[in-house]
């Protein structure tokens, strides 16, 4: 698992989960493995929360709508290629912005 890898590696773990008990599963995984570890947004998110009295729908790229029951209900919609392709240009950066992987630059 990555909190393996990265007490392996003595590094610090920095995430944002929207869904509170996968958060606090997270933070809970890291502190047994003596990782550190930042919750980016989740004390934010907890804040937001009791101020709205409302939770996170917990779905990305969501579209709202009112199901049967006249209820708010989400709609996960699906990630076009265009997003994928702004992904995968966002991790070709990370790996080859520091000069150390020359051969990278031919793509």
């Amino acid at each position: 698992s990555i909190i393996k890898v990265a007490k392996d590696k003595k590094a610090m773990i920095v995430f944002t989960l929207v869904d509170v008990d996968l958060r606090e599963k997270a933070l809970r995984m890291c502190e047994l493995s003596n990782v550190k570890v930042v919750d980016l947004l989740g004390p934010t998110l907890l804040t937001m929360s009791n101020f709205l009295g409302k939770t996170p729908a917990g779905l990305p790229q969501s579209k709202f709508f009112k199901d049967r029951n006249n209820q708010q209900a989400a709609r996960r919609v699906a990630l076009s290629d265009s997003y994928y392709k702004r992904i995968e240009a966002v991790e070709f950066t990370l790996k080859a912005d520091d000069g150390q992987s020359p051969w990278l630059l031919e793509e």
